[in-house]
């Protein structure tokens, strides 16, 4: 499973997940449609951003034990030197946007779930954040500011879930779109964060990267 349960184990050692997305500047954003190989699932994202190279996103993934075989992703952060490393840099203030799009298993299929996508990169339900934190999850302060179901046509659903963690003090908002294909074999995931304080500040352009996602195809 994409992500999934692998990123709560990995935060127990010690590390904390950052994905984020804004754009700043006074002149209208302009934004680029970015799709998953098979061209079903679409997010948008403000040009002038640099893509992360992909060697370079799967090497830090890899070192941090959360990499995911087979799976499609792209990060983007705002210049200059955008790097990868950044993916799992705590309290950054500047905005990252990373996406990912994986095939399930027949099993993790039919356990597809509201719940399991809520929880499906940190844990957001009562239950998936008790199970964490008797797994050593560090991180404290959850505050939940969005549950949200999403029907997006074509069968697909999905939740986003906008919520606050603190980590040494320091307090980051997340915002994620997590969408099951309406046959439960793909699902995408979209994850902002930053600061609670970029966070407000890229508000009107994070709104509209995870109000961009929608899905094509056939029924």
């Amino acid at each position: 499973m994409i992500m999934s349960h692998r990123a709560a184990t990995r935060l127990a050692g010690g590390w904390a997940l950052i994905l984020a997305v804004g754009l700043s500047g006074c002149a209208v954003p302009e934004y680029t449609d970015v799709s998953d190989p098979s061209a079903n699932m679409h997010v948008e994202i403000p040009d002038g951003w640099d893509q992360i190279s992909g060697p370079s996103l799967d090497r830090e993934l890899r070192a941090r034990g959360i990499y995911t075989a087979g799976a499609w992703k792209v990060a983007y952060e705002p210049g200059p030197e955008a790097m990868a490393a950044d993916f799992l840099s705590f309290g950054g203030s500047r905005p990252f946007v990373f996406v990912e799009f994986g095939r399930l298993t027949s099993t993790e299929s039919r356990q597809t779930s509201y719940g399991m996508l809520r929880n499906i990169f940190l844990p957001v339900t009562s239950t998936g954040r008790q199970s964490a934190v008797r797994q050593g999850f560090p991180l404290t302060g959850f505050r939940q500011i969005r549950d949200q179901i999403l029907a997006l046509g074509k069968g697909a659903y999905g939740v986003r879930e906008t919520y606050d963690y603190t980590d040494a003090g320091q307090s980051d908002t997340f915002d994620m779109d997590a969408v099951a294909e309406g046959d439960h074999t793909g699902i995408l995931v979209v994850l902002v964060h930053c600061t609670t304080t970029c966070y407000r500040k890229f508000q009107t352009e994070i709104e509209h990267v995870m109000s961009s996602v929608t899905v094509s195809g056939p029924d």
